[in-house]
């Protein structure tokens, strides 16, 4: 089973071009990432990012809209790694937690569906 180090999740997390309006996300919940993210407090990111993790992980991997993971590979360095992960480890995959932080990042900074 392939590997994939932070690093390589966090080039993927990026690289995905993923829009909040797209998404099956809850932004009230990913607000409570953006919220610290945005001012700073890694100690209260993580602790939110393992609150909302699993709940954002389960409505997307329903797969209601935006990019299918079995398309990624096509498209996105380390996604054939990045797959492997989240299969072997959920919501607790070095994806996971670096995709859900890059989505709060985009929402703290105001792309959202009331802004379009």
């Amino acid at each position: 089973m392939a590997q994939i180090s932070s690093d390589q999740a966090r080039v993927l997390a990026h690289s995905l071009g993923l829009d909040l309006d797209e998404i099956p996300i809850c932004l009230a919940w990913l607000s409570l990432v953006a919220f610290p993210l945005e001012a700073g407090n890694d100690r209260e990111v993580r602790r939110a990012l393992a609150y909302v993790a699993p709940h954002s992980g389960r409505k997307a991997s329903r797969g209601r809209r935006g990019p299918h993971w079995s398309e990624l590979g096509e498209r996105v360095a380390y996604a054939e790694a990045a797959l492997a992960d989240v299969n072997a480890h959920g919501h607790r995959s070095r994806a996971v937690r670096e995709i859900v932080p890059a989505l709060a990042a985009d929402l703290a900074r105001g792309y959202t569906t009331s802004t379009n």
